[in-house]
């Protein structure tokens, strides 16, 4: 008791790295998760644009909206119950994929306002102007095709002609492709955002990248009224 004690003082008071130590130390791997992503942005501006406008594109894959008899491929290929794709699609969010043949090679997902990353305990609160860009996946027999990288740049031009001033997304700290091609199509690393669950109670510090400030947010649960990915 008098060790639980000491880890939720560090949770109150902010001692992440005391906090994350002791956690190690004393509590059993099953009771906690740590996890660490960085928030990426990318602006409307004509620069970009242009630049991106040279991208290659595979000329035997074809790159549409997903419709809604598609999400059983989805699904499939992702591992996302397909209950949820169904919620995500009847919630407004749309889905961009790269198609071979008929056949789904990779997808990529986009929801335009506020929302709450279960997995990373990560609130954004944004207004319908700003898209996120979220569950990107190829399948692996397709690597190498550069269908991850058009389709972010394409979520981002579809996002942009529809009137959004900014993009966003996440990409885990151990995705090396996925921070990288960010950086490739545009983006910007802003945020720092390091989550930790002990016991259910969610922990998350997200760090500016330029002011160093960390907000600090704690969840016993899933906030009420806001859009869950």
């Amino acid at each position: 008791m008098k060790n639980l004690i000491k880890l939720f003082k560090y949770l109150l008071t902010g001692q992440f790295s005391k906090l994350l130590s002791a956690t190690s130390e004393r509590i059993p791997p099953s009771v906690y998760r740590y996890a660490k992503a960085y928030a990426f942005e990318k602006e409307k501006i004509s620069q970009a644009l242009g630049s991106e406008q040279t991208m290659s594109t595979p000329s035997d894959f074809v790159f549409r909206l997903l419709k809604k008899e598609d999400l059983p491929a989805c699904s499939k290929l992702s591992g996302i119950p397909l209950k949820e794709c169904f919620r995500r699609y009847d919630a407004g969010d749309f889905c961009l994929g790269a198609f071979y043949r008929d056949k789904l090679a990779s997808f990529g997902w986009v929801h335009q306002g506020s929302f709450y990353v279960k997995g990373m305990g990560y609130y954004q609160e944004s207004d319908e102007n700003i898209g996120y860009l979220y569950s990107g996946l190829s399948d692996p027999s397709y690597s190498g095709r550069g269908l991850f990288k058009n389709l972010i740049y394409m979520r981002c031009r579809v996002l942009f002609e529809k009137g959004s001033s900014k993009v966003i997304s996440i990409a885990m700290s151990n995705n090396k492709i996925a921070l990288n091609t960010h950086l490739r199509t545009g983006f910007r690393k802003t945020k720092t955002i390091s989550h930790l669950t002990i016991f259910g109670v969610k922990y998350t510090a997200v760090e500016d990248a330029v002011s160093k400030h960390v907000d600090r947010k704690i969840f016993v649960r899933i906030p009420k009224g806001i859009y869950v990915i």
